[in-house]
C-alpha cells in the first residue's frame, strides 16, 4: 500500500470515529408539529397515505378500515416489533407472524424515524423490523410515532449515533411506493416493491 493510499485510509477512518457533538445531537432529534406538518405534506407528495391515532387502540381499526377501503385480502403479516409493543392485539384480522413468504398482499410493521424534509420512512434491519416485510407485500402499512420524525437526512444520522452507538446493518429509507417509468415512459406502482405505502401516525398522548 502506498504511503498516500494510507493516509487518505487513515484519515477516513478517523473520520468515521468523530462524534457529534451533543448538543447538535440534542437539537437535531427534536420533533415538533411544523416538522409532522412537513412529513405528512412529503409523504402526500410522493402518493403516500396516512392517518392519524393517538392511542395504541386506534392502530387496530385504523388498520382494519384501511385494509377495507383498497379491497384488500383480510390476511396481515405482522412484523414483530408490531407484536412486542401491543400492537394489534384485540384485531378482528387473521394474522401471520414474519416475515413474509412472497405472495402475501398486507404487511404491517414500526418505523425506526421518519424525515420531515421528504416524507420518508426510515427503518433497521432486525428480527423485529424484517426487511422483507418492507418491499415485497403490494400494502406496506407503517406505524410511526410521531416523536419519531427528525427534520432532515443530516437528522437522522444524528439520531442513529445518539441511540444505536454503531451504524446498523442496513437502514432502508422509503420514499413513497415503489414506481417505473420504464415502460413506453408511463407511470406503474409497485414495480420494484410496495404497489401502495400508508402511515398510522400515532401522536402518543402523556
Amino acid at each position: 500500500m502506498t504511503d498516500a493510499r494510507a493516509n487518505i485510509l487513515a484519515r477516513l477512518q478517523q473520520g468515521r470515529r468523530k462524534p457529534i457533538p451533543e448538543e447538535v445531537v440534542n437539537a437535531k432529534i427534536t420533533s415538533s408539529d411544523a416538522s409532522i406538518e412537513q412529513f405528512i405534506r412529503g409523504l402526500e407528495k410522493v402518493s403516500g397515505t396516512y392517518e392519524t391515532v393517538t392511542t395504541a387502540q386506534q392502530i387496530t381499526g385504523a388498520i382494519e378500515a384501511y385494509l377495507k377501503q383498497v379491497s384488500a385480502s383480510n390476511l396481515l403479516v405482522v412484523a414483530p416489533a408490531i407484536t412486542k409493543a401491543g400492537l394489534l392485539v384485540n384485531s378482528s384480522l387473521p394474522l401471520q407472524p414474519a416475515p413474509t413468504r412472497g405472495n402475501e398482499e398486507n404487511a404491517v410493521t414500526l418505523a425506526y424515524a421518519g424525515i420531515a424534509e421528504t416524507g420518508s420512512l426510515v427503518m433497521l434491519s432486525s428480527a423485529d423490523t424484517p426487511v422483507t416485510t418492507n418491499f415485497l407485500p403490494d400494502n406496506f402499512i407503517c406505524v410511526l410515532k410521531t416523536k419519531n420524525i427528525v427534520n432532515d437526512m443530516e437528522s437522522l444520522w444524528a439520531r442513529l449515533q445518539s441511540e444505536q452507538g454503531t451504524m446498523p446493518r442496513c437502514v432502508n429509507i422509503i420514499t413513497g411506493p415503489s414506481r417505473t417509468a420504464d415502460v413506453e415512459q408511463t407511470i406503474q406502482m409497485g414495480a420494484h416493491g410496495p404497489r401502495r405505502v400508508h402511515v398510522i401516525l400515532w401522536n402518543e398522548l402523556g
